[in-house]
């Protein structure tokens, strides 16, 4: 308990400074390349299994298509949206699988939500980026970093728009006598 908290003030205290934070845990890619691969393997196995176990029949035909199409959808997306989030000051940067960064406001933020399913949390972050809508998913465990994404990344919001206002001067100022 008392590790957690502490964690959060250091969180907390490296987003105010304007530190580089890392909101994805350590070798996020990586570790979700594996998983992928775990899931894919896993479903090849059962696919086979099913036709061993039953023979090439229509209806194992139809199960085994199914699965493979939806499981190559969910594979599919998680290449195209998975990517690792930092934030430092006042910008967002993320990095995909395919090795392509961006670097960009955290204004052009839209939407941060999470979604907890099995211990597993879900976190899609919606973003303007040149124009273009674009949308980064966040898979890990509810524990595995001190506060959720959704929560780090609306803290950051919400210290740059209060440092906004800070540094927000006013117009120019008229004397007369």
């Amino acid at each position: 308990m008392h590790f957690a908290v502490h964690k959060k003030r250091k969180l907390l205290y490296s987003l105010i400074s304007r530190k580089r934070v890392d909101i994805t845990p350590p070798n996020y890619l990586i570790k979700t390349k594996l998983y992928l691969f775990v899931f894919m393997v896993t479903n090849l196995v059962t696919i086979s299994a099913l036709i061993i176990s039953f023979g090439i029949t229509y209806m194992t035909l139809g199960i085994t298509t199914f699965t493979a199409s939806f499981s190559a959808l969910i594979i599919g997306y998680v290449i195209k949206h998975a990517q690792t989030i930092s934030i430092k000051g006042g910008t967002l940067i993320t990095h995909s699988m395919a090795k392509r960064s961006s670097v960009m406001s955290l204004r052009s933020i839209r939407n941060v939500k999470s979604k907890g399913f099995f211990g597993i949390e879900f976190t899609t972050i919606k973003y303007n980026l040149d124009g273009q809508n674009k949308s980064t998913i966040i898979i890990n465990r509810n524990n595995s970093v001190p506060a959720t994404p959704e929560r780090s990344i609306k803290k950051a919001i919400q210290i740059y728009k209060k440092e906004k206002k800070a540094n927000h001067k006013p117009g120019s100022v008229m004397l007369t006598n």
